[in-house]
């Protein structure tokens, strides 16, 4: 339900998951690209965990967060092997 209203709202995306989750992530983005919703990824360095980082520094997070489409993940991807 969650899904289909942000692709309904055409809802932007900040993904804020912890470096563990890579997978999810990944599967994450890939789905929000498919259906064409704009997707941020907010790097979460030196912090293992949103929650260990305060109100201000997350806002600070969110502004510098990357902005996605398909050509960047890609690259990042491949980058990545």
């Amino acid at each position: 339900v969650l899904f289909q209203e942000i692709v309904k709202n055409d809802t932007p995306i900040y993904l804020a998951l912890d470096s563990d989750a890579d997978k999810k992530t990944n599967r994450l983005i890939e789905l929000f690209l498919k259906y064409d919703i704009e997707t941020f990824k907010i790097d979460l360095t030196p912090y293992k965990d949103v929650g260990e980082m305060s109100h201000t520094d997350f806002l600070q997070k969110k502004q510098t967060a990357v902005f996605l489409n398909s050509n960047n993940y890609l690259l990042s991807k491949i980058i990545g092997i």
